[in-house]
């Protein structure tokens, strides 16, 4: 059954599944303390997070929403280095350069854990001209003054990437009904990427064992609930999307620094750390 399971995976997840598998059961404990510890801050915070979200995107700039997603990264932060508190010991610039790598993945995962609350902000936009002037309008009031941009030249420029995070990334995301210890469980697996090249030896190797410990928790709480394992693939293949939507993100900044969007200076570093 095993096997014929596996037929239909791409080559990528199956070696995923083994190398995870082989990590996890030469450990005893499955328990999800980690991951449990960060759900139960995640509901305390959320009066917090609250505080930065709220409007829809004719009422802010592009500037502001950078602020409200890297305070939203500060506050998972803090909550992560409770439940970790080996954060506390790396350099400043690790610190900054963990904040920087998890911001756009951590943009795209919480637009699908905030749809649903999202949605009835966006509940007056009914056609595609309401979308369209949203955009434009968005767009027109992020631009340094001097240098609006033609309509027309916002929606085929920019357009394209909105869709797509939505679309492409956060939709489906959403539709997987992830519930909070699984969205955490991506959180934190997404924060300790230790494949980045802007990090010590140090950080990326703490952050490869702690990203081994989440996916032991993971698997364990599927194993404890006897949910299928195609779950858990589900739930992994989900890093892969977000890569592909750091990707897009990156060129979404681009754009921007070419079409005199004002974006915050840590966005123009993202930018130079990706390209060499």
């Amino acid at each position: 059954m095993r096997k014929k399971f596996f037929k239909f995976l791409p080559s990528y997840i199956i070696k995923i599944i083994l190398s995870v598998e082989h990590f996890l059961f030469q450990v005893i404990p499955r328990d999800s303390s980690n991951i449990s510890h960060v759900v139960s801050k995640w509901v305390s915070i959320q009066p917090k997070r609250d505080l930065l979200y709220g409007k829809r995107l004719d009422e802010v700039t592009y500037y502001e929403t950078c602020m409200a997603t890297k305070g939203d990264c500060e506050i998972m932060w803090n909550v992560i280095e409770l439940i970790f508190p080996q954060l506390q010991e790396l350099t400043i610039w690790d610190r900054d350069a963990l904040l920087r790598n998890f911001h756009p993945k951590w943009s795209i995962l919480v637009s699908a854990i905030d749809f649903d609350k999202n949605r009835a902000i966006y509940e007056d936009v009914c056609t595609a001209e309401d979308y369209f002037n949203m955009i434009v309008k968005f767009y027109s009031a992020s631009m340094y003054e001097g240098c609006e941009m033609d309509r027309n030249d916002i929606l085929r420029i920019f357009e394209p990437n909105l869709r797509y995070f939505g679309v492409n990334l956060a939709l489906p995301i959403c539709n997987k009904k992830f519930n909070a210890v699984e969205h955490m469980a991506i959180a934190l697996m997404t924060f300790f990427d230790g494949a980045h090249t802007n990090l010590s030896e140090q950080c990326s190797k703490m952050c490869y064992e702690i990203k081994n410990v989440i996916m032991r928790e993971l698997k364990g709480y599927y194993m404890d609930r006897n949910v299928e394992e195609m779950r858990f693939i589900e739930t992994i293949d989900v890093l892969q999307l977000m890569e592909k939507g750091e990707a897009k993100f990156q060129e979404e900044l681009l754009l921007c620094e070419m079409h005199n969007v004002h974006i915050h200076d840590d966005y123009r570093l993202m930018i130079r750390e990706h390209n060499y």
